[in-house]
């Protein structure tokens, strides 16, 4: 898993072409970002417990701030729950995602999930991205927002504004794990991907912006880091990620 280089296109740069500099700031990328997914999957992984625990009262009622707590640390790592690295954890993300936001999915599977919680963590903390694939996959968490945005907005879905407003948080992080290496490489394309994660972080957690306003961002966002992605493929590959 640890050899992501240059994915969708031919590699700007060998590895073994980078300099110091360059190698340092793909590394700190690298683990930035995986600290950041280690994170939320633990904090996933210990709320299901706290979850189970709490529905197997007499009184049966959920813990709702282990259950808010579920439902953001899902908002990071809900991309990569469904990326190709991450394929044994398909099958459970369709269930997961329902059960968060659904109180009648979660009372019959709560001791399922919470069983499967410690996979979980482990298949996660195997999630070793290049630099192009970390942005890659920050441009589908905003893809997931376009998508969802319009539900949102119309209340015609369980998800709200504050999960849109987590995964542009998230979104907004992972971008923040690529800056240090997009500034040597790609400073102009970096400095926009930046600004425009700023605004959609903004647009989300604004509750009067409209519609459009959180969609735009979210299209500009997602254009930059495509280019963003080009410009960071090749840096990053093989002995990088050992």
């Amino acid at each position: 898993m640890g050899s992501a280089g240059a994915e969708g296109g031919t590699a700007h740069a060998a590895a073994d072409h980078l300099t110091r500099a360059e190698q340092a700031a793909a590394k700190a990328a690298t683990s930035a970002f995986r600290a950041q997914v280690t994170h939320a999957a633990e904090q996933l992984s210990a709320s299901l417990v706290t979850i189970d625990a709490s529905l197997s009262q007499p009184d049966g009622s959920v813990d709702s701030e282990a259950l808010d707590r579920a439902r953001a640390a899902f908002d990071v790592v809900r991309v990569q729950m469904v990326d190709p690295r991450a394929a044994s954890t398909q099958g459970g993300t369709h269930l997961l995602s329902s059960a968060l936001w659904s109180p009648s999915v979660l009372a019959m599977n709560h001791a399922a999930l919470a069983a499967a919680a410690p996979i979980l963590t482990v298949v996660l903390d195997r999630v070793i991205l290049s630099p192009q694939a970390i942005a890659l996959s920050a441009q589908r968490s905003t893809a997931w927002i376009s998508r969802t945005a319009p539900s949102v907005l119309a209340g015609s879905t369980s998800f709200t504004r504050g999960d849109l407003q987590a995964t542009a948080v998230a979104t907004r992080a992972a971008i923040g794990s690529l800056e240090m290496l997009g500034r040597l490489v790609a400073p102009a394309e970096t400095a926009q991907v930046i600004r425009a994660g700023d605004l959609l972080e903004a647009a989300t957690s604004s509750p009067t912006a409209t519609l459009r306003q959180v969609m735009a961002a979210a299209d500009v966002l997602a254009v930059h880091l495509g280019s963003l992605g080009g410009d960071l493929s090749g840096y990053g590959k093989g002995a990088l990620y050992q």
